[in-house]
């Protein structure tokens, strides 16, 4: 994920889910506005975004991907009139993206186009494997819940007697037609769980690192703007780079795990996945925290480390991402998620 802003987000009464009864069945408690308070989620709220849309905007930032808007992934039917813009969006159109709870027996969806992959425009600096694509900044579009009002105070699972997570997911007869013309696996679905990281934790060198007010340093530790290119001071060591550098000097934002260049950890088969989808299927799924796994490492082993026990919790989001080899074709899709729900140590 990244950290992100709503548009064009709907609810639907009916939804062709397999579903559980959270009455008789004790150890799911639904998550929504009956029960934020008495988890300690206050201020807890759904988002949506895309690879334009968001935190960074990384597709569109024209110190990362430089892409056209109308070439990166995107959530249809907008609800914000957004800047045709190289930077970021400003506070206020990310105060726009919280949307609405989902109203009782209704799913929560996503609707829009996952690009085709296009070539870097900045291979030398801002893009990881140009071989592939630009997968470094057009990564797809998502949902999620954040656990609190900011999306930056941490949740502990253990303090709230919760060893997981659980939900329901369907797909639009549309979206399932898609996959099945490609295979199941085109329409990668990723579950993170994004959490709060030390700003001491390193950060690998053979990758970019995207500042929170947008910026870049790229692998030779040069700093970009989005606006106005390549700045002549200062220049970072990146063999001595950590998410402390995403701070800008004008700025306190906590260090999340959506900031750092792998991104945050992500339900996985194991831990030896290699960036594999999450194995979701249609219908009622559930995962425990020991099913989460920060992102895979690299050859040079510089991926961070976590304790599912004891993680410090931001949220749980649904992306929609590039599969490994590349996407050639945009792919629309229609993903909604039902009861979303805690699994009690019960």
């Amino acid at each position: 994920m990244r950290q992100a802003l709503a548009i064009g987000v709907f609810s639907l009464g009916a939804c062709a889910c397999g579903s559980f009864d959270p009455v008789t069945e004790t150890r799911h408690t639904l998550l929504n506005a009956d029960t934020y308070e008495g988890l300690g989620m206050l201020g807890a709220h759904w988002v949506a975004y895309d690879d334009q849309h968001s935190l960074t905007a990384a597709c569109t930032n024209g110190a990362a991907g430089n892409h056209e808007p109308e070439d990166c992934s995107h959530i249809y039917q907008p609800h914000f009139a957004w800047k045709r813009s190289k930077c970021p969006p400003d506070p206020a159109q990310l105060e726009d993206g919280r949307i609405a709870d989902p109203k009782a027996n209704s799913a929560i969806c996503i609707h829009g186009e996952l690009s085709a992959l296009e070539p870097c425009t900045n291979p030398d600096t801002q893009c990881y494997d140009p071989g592939v694509g630009d997968v470094s900044n057009m990564w797809g579009a998502g949902l999620g819940l954040a656990f609190s009002g900011d999306g930056k105070t941490p949740w502990l699972a253990h303090d709230h007697g919760v060893r997981g997570v659980a939900f329901d997911l369907s797909l639009s007869d549309d979206t399932k037609l898609a996959v099945d013309a490609r295979t199941a696996s085109e329409l990668n679905l990723r579950v993170e769980v994004p959490i709060m990281l030390p700003a001491a934790t390193p950060v690998p060198s053979s990758r970019p690192l995207m500042r929170e007010n947008g910026r870049v340093i790229d692998t030779d530790g040069k700093l970009h703007d989005c606006a106005a290119g390549e700045l002549p001071a200062p220049v970072f060591d990146r063999k001595e780079t950590t998410l402390s550098d995403i701070v800008s000097s004008d700025s306190q934002t906590v260090v999340t795990s959506e900031l750092h260049p792998y991104g945050s950890p992500f339900w996985q088969k194991s831990a030896d996945s290699d960036w594999g989808p999450s194995p979701v299927r249609l219908g009622h799924n559930e995962f425990e925290w020991a099913d989460i796994y920060p992102p895979p490492q690299s050859a040079q082993g510089d991926s961070y480390a976590i304790h599912p026990e004891s993680m410090p919790i931001l949220g749980v989001h649904f992306q929609v991402v590039h599969p490994r080899n590349g996407n050639t074709a945009p792919l629309a899709f229609v993903v909604c998620i039902k009861n979303l729900a805690l699994l009690s140590e019960r």
